[in-house]
């Protein structure tokens, strides 16, 4: 404290305490916390950064306030080099907050503390509580980091001023703002699960959760469904990426998801499933029975014309048309060609079994001892990870296999033998 201002402050206090005297007290004002004020651009890292220029204000809070009276409370600054600079000095006066003001910061040096005191004013020039604090000073037209942006707009935008990428997504703050138009303070500025530098090297919308508008976020076209998060149909179905996972369970990465040779948009128009085959397996076992029959009418020398039980016997499987009660033999069940009397062998009228992704999902677990990695199953399969994803989670909520997450890898359980043995009989049927 200077000599002159030292003089000035006991000056005033010792007419305060002829018109105001106050009881002895025997504990001293102690500096609780301080906050600063005007000409403060921001704080980080408990670093405050202030303006070089312009008015400023520090104020503090002080615990017994009661015995103010030959105590000044007083800051100044000292730099790397270790020169101090005054910044103010006051006397408390009142029992409210102390706030001390001074124009334009004394020097622009890095690192600076700026110490708080509280001072006794009579007798030995002592300190009696101290508070420090770190402080950086800005000029408001600089820019310290190189992003684009002067101290001034990154207080303004909130933004660190000693870093260029104040949310580490690989952009420059500058850049988001001015360019790409992206929040330089989240990484994902659309809160889609791809972070806004991946989504600008990839063509997707940074600032757009769903680039192509098919119903998926661009994230989860990526990351989990292996779909293309600029075209809203990836496998050119008919089909939007976001009507085949939400609506129809169906793989927006495979035009046929059952492999029964109709697209999945046709099966949609024919209102059949096309996430199996065994509805549309119906209709063709139905066409093909019919064209059968059709054929053989067309050619009804094939059977005895005369016999007029030949056809139903046919149908039931009972040989040429003889209407003999005789055992006509284990299925040997024959028609005459052309009326030549040579025999042709009989059709089977039952369906080939048909295996369900299931199935074939619990045949992989049982031949790998029970245990198997989500994408060996892929592999083995060659199915799409999206198939084999939706497949896996409905059987896990059915209770057939478990999944279990190790690290970064999904591994696949089969489910306790009560519920082998209920998938066993599940496939039977």
């Amino acid at each position: 404290m200077s000599t002159a201002l030292r003089l000035a402050i006991i000056f005033t206090a010792l007419i305060g305490l002829c018109i105001s005297p106050v009881a002895a007290v025997s504990d001293e004002p102690v500096i609780v916390d301080a906050r600063f004020g005007d000409g403060t651009a921001g704080t980080y890292d408990n670093t405050t950064f202030v303006w070089k220029s312009g008015s400023h204000s520090i104020s503090a809070n002080i615990t017994n306030q009661s015995n103010i009276s030959g105590y000044a409370l007083c800051a100044e600054t000292k730099v790397p080099n270790g020169t101090s600079f005054e910044l103010d000095c006051s006397q408390i006066r009142t029992n409210d907050t102390q706030t001390l003001t001074f124009e334009d910061w004394p020097t622009d040096a890095d690192e600076q503390n700026v110490t708080l005191s509280v001072q006794k004013l009579f007798g030995n020039d002592s300190t009696v509580s101290t508070k420090t604090y770190r402080v950086e000073v800005l000029q408001r037209d600089a820019d310290p980091d190189s992003d684009m942006l002067s101290n001034e707009r990154e207080a303004e935008i909130g933004t660190d001023f000693l870093s260029s990428d104040s949310d580490s997504d690989g952009l420059s703050d500058g850049a988001e703002i001015k360019t790409y138009g992206t929040d330089p303070l989240s990484n994902d500025t659309d809160n889609d699960g791809l972070s806004d530098s991946s989504e600008l090297s990839g063509q997707t919308n940074a600032t757009i959760a769903d680039t192509d508008g098919d119903g998926l976020d661009d994230g989860s076209e990526v990351n989990e469904y292996d779909t293309d998060p600029t075209d809203p149909d990836t496998d050119d179905d008919g089909l939007r990426d976001g009507v085949e996972v939400h609506e129809y369970d169906t793989d927006p990465t495979d035009p046929d998801t059952d492999g029964d040779g109709l697209s999945d948009s046709t099966e949609v128009d024919l209102g059949t499933w096309p996430t199996s085959v065994l509805d549309i397996g119906g209709i063709v076992f139905g066409v093909f029975l019919v064209t059968g029959m059709t054929a053989l009418k067309g050619i009804g020398r094939v059977v005895d014309a005369d016999s007029t039980a030949g056809w139903d016997n046919l149908i039931a499987g009972t040989g040429d048309g003889d209407q003999s009660t005789e055992d006509p033999g284990p299925s040997t069940t024959e028609i005459t060609r052309g009326g030549t009397g040579e025999s042709a062998p009989a059709m089977s009228m039952q369906p080939p079994e048909i295996e369900t992704d299931e199935d074939r999902v619990l045949t992989l677990l049982r031949e790998a001892d029970g245990t198997l990695p989500q994408k060996q199953i892929a592999e083995q399969t060659d199915w799409s990870s999206s198939k084999v994803s939706r497949l896996l989670t409905r059987m896990d909520e059915e209770g057939e296999i478990k999944k279990i997450t190790i690290g970064r890898e999904n591994v696949i359980q089969i489910a306790d033998e009560e519920s082998a043995a209920d998938d066993s009989e599940r496939a039977q049927r």
